[in-house]
């Protein structure tokens, strides 16, 4: 499951826009028949205020998420961080 957030502060539930209160009944709906892996990835915009991403966090948590991770994105021309993306030595 991922929750996002775009620059405007819009929110998307796995890329399906959401108004706030809708993004809030089917995180709560989702989480609150899982008995285990309530993770959430959430993504947002580089450029969103901090309190965006604690209101997120917030509202997560009130939907019974457990596990909140983050989500970014590799800047292009820049060396992998994940071991298992990076070329093995030798060149195989």
């Amino acid at each position: 499951m991922v929750l996002g957030i775009d620059v405007q502060g819009h929110y998307f539930v796995n890329t399906h826009p959401r108004s706030p209160a809708d993004a809030q009944t089917e995180l709560t709906n989702i989480y609150a028949n899982r008995t285990k892996d309530k993770i959430l990835f959430l993504k947002a915009d580089k450029n969103l205020k901090m309190s965006a991403i604690q209101d997120a966090i917030t509202m997560a948590r009130k939907a019974g998420v457990a596990v909140v991770s983050a989500i970014t994105d590799q800047t292009p021309g820049s060396e992998p961080l994940v071991s298992a993306e990076r070329p093995k030595a030798g060149g195989s």
